[in-house]
């Protein structure tokens, strides 16, 4: 079931609600939409999980204002989604960008509704390298993918989306997934400059890290087969160079 949900004045974003259970908040990446949860969302219902998909503002079917792509203002979105649908004890799961906005909320909203967090290939604790942290792009290679969606955005992202597969996929799936940046706005580019700012995990001890960094099933004897249908598909979109491993299962 699709809905929206209002965040502010004149700004609404679209929702896909499937299942009944547990629930878990998917968190999409940039420049993609909810739909790249497509494969998570057909099998984690089997094993008890609400799968509730958010279109970030300016991507998929949400509403494309010029402001509003900042950290803070997408966290508020997501607390704005988490309260309108009366969520308590969700599963907070973030890919790459939307890992990095899964941490502001965290730390800005103090885990408000969330019972654990997971982080996929997240572009946290920054998007770029800098010292102590060899990781990630350079602000460099940042500023010139953004050019680069000044002038052939087809071709930014065909090239940027190489480095979302760990495993080998068909050309045809390929196609569909580069089809999903191709329906956000020009402009939410402009989340792309949030990636140079650095993600302190600001009144986020250690403990509570801990307490949010694990995943349950709701039946322990689908914990393994639910992790894995959700991370390690072949045909998962969520895939990238950059995530070896799959949900934590520990507890």
């Amino acid at each position: 079931m699709g809905y929206y949900v209002e965040v502010e004045h004149g700004v609404k974003l679209y929702v896909e609600d499937v299942g009944v259970g547990i629930p878990v908040l998917l968190i999409h990446g940039w420049p993609v939409n909810h739909e790249m949860f497509e494969y998570q969302a057909a099998q984690l219902p089997k094993y008890g999980y609400r799968c509730i998909q958010i279109d970030l503002r300016g991507f998929g079917k949400s509403d494309r204002p010029w402001t509003g792509y900042s950290y803070n203002r997408v966290a508020d979105d997501i607390r704005i989604v988490i309260d309108a649908l009366r969520l308590r004890q969700c599963r907070l799961v973030c890919f790459s960008m939307g890992g990095a906005i899964g941490i502001r909320y965290m730390s800005r909203h103090r885990g408000h509704g969330v019972a654990q967090l997971v982080l996929m290939a997240a572009a946290a604790p920054s998007f770029t390298k800098r010292p102590g942290f060899p990781y990630g792009m350079t602000k460099e290679e940042v500023n010139a993918l953004i050019a680069q969606n000044d002038t052939n955005r087809p071709q930014m992202l065909h090239d940027f989306g190489q480095s979302f597969f760990a495993s080998t996929v068909t050309p045809s799936f390929r196609s569909w997934f580069h089809s999903l940046g191709l329906t956000a706005s020009s402009h939410s580019r402009i989340c792309g400059r949030i990636f140079r700012t650095f993600m302190p995990l600001r009144r986020f001890s250690t403990a509570s890290w801990t307490k949010y960094a694990r995943f349950r099933s709701p039946d322990s004897s689908t914990k393994e087969s639910a992790a894995r249908c959700c991370c390690h598909s072949r045909r998962a979109a969520t895939a990238s160079s950059t995530m070896s491993s799959g949900f934590s299962t520990t507890g």
